[in-house]
């Protein structure tokens, strides 16, 4: 990652740069720079021991995004043992990240058939087309409708990890509850905190269920198929919107450069990126 992202800084942009948009234009240098920073200094220190501070919008003691990310968990787990004494997660906002890309299926029965037997393939056909989708069903099982003995993967460690530490960073931003959603391969591989995040595992899942049967949920994809969620990370002030108090990426890549040219949220996470 970190050879890529040095290629990066040096390889001009292509002749056809007029396509890509302004935003990206305008701030891409200094994207990179931030983003060689956090691939350098946030990740090998992100299972840092959880303290009991405050969250770190609260404050500006934790800049170092290793810290702020200590505490948004911290937060979290606060808030957490709130609701579950209540009973009530009105007015919590959750962020899923759905480790993947978009339209994936796979056939394979063991690891060494996921290369031949995995495909991309078109959502499903209806009657006069693409068939439709119920607010509440979940995009990998609208994805798997009638496409038995198939299932949607998740990529390996290495994408997971830059999805995560993208999602991270999207939390603290944002104020949502971070949850990490079908990757129970690593419940016994990681340790807290990451493994603690892993919804299928998490006390969080019944409110998760509860919001997702009820057809409030969101879906943003930043994978390599499809990035449709890149203008709203690059735009939107992710402290107030969606209005969806469940919102969930599908991402299989490095999606922070689009936040760290967001106007709203950008001041904040290069703070976090510095070196204490």
């Amino acid at each position: 990652a970190r050879r890529a992202v040095e290629a990066a800084e040096t390889r001009p942009l292509r002749r056809d740069h007029a396509r890509v948009p302004g935003v990206f234009r305008a701030g891409l240098p200094r994207a990179i720079q931030r983003t060689h920073s956090y691939l350098r200094q946030m990740w090998p220190r992100v299972l840092a021991r959880i303290t009991g501070q405050p969250h770190p919008s609260d404050g500006e003691g934790g800049r170092h995004g290793v810290e702020a990310l200590a505490r948004h968990l911290s937060w979290q787990e606060r808030l957490l043992n709130r609701v579950l004494r209540s009973g009530s997660a009105d007015r919590v906002r959750f962020l899923v990240l759905r480790p993947g890309d978009a339209y994936t299926i796979c056939s394979a029965v063991g690891v060494n058939d996921l290369i031949g037997k995995c495909r991309r393939a078109a959502p499903p056909k209806g009657v006069n087309g693409r068939a439709s989708r119920s607010a509440s069903e979940h995009w990998d099982t609208y994805m798997l409708r009638g496409r038995d003995g198939h299932f949607r993967p998740v990529p390996g460690l290495g994408n997971v990890m830059l999805s995560v530490v993208s999602a991270a960073a999207m939390a603290v931003a944002s104020q949502r509850v971070l949850l990490i959603e079908n990757y129970t391969v690593a419940a016994h591989s990681l340790g807290p905190p990451l493994s603690d995040l892993l919804l299928e595992h998490s006390a969080w899942r019944p409110f998760i269920d509860r919001l997702q049967a009820s057809g409030v949920a969101e879906d943003w994809f930043a994978a390599h198929d499809n990035s449709s969620a890149f203008e709203q990370l690059c735009a939107t002030d992710l402290r107030h919107a969606p209005a969806s108090p469940l919102l969930r990426v599908f991402s299989n890549l490095y999606f922070l450069p689009t936040l760290l040219l967001n106007k709203h949220h950008a001041a904040q996470l290069n703070r976090l990126a510095e070196t204490p």
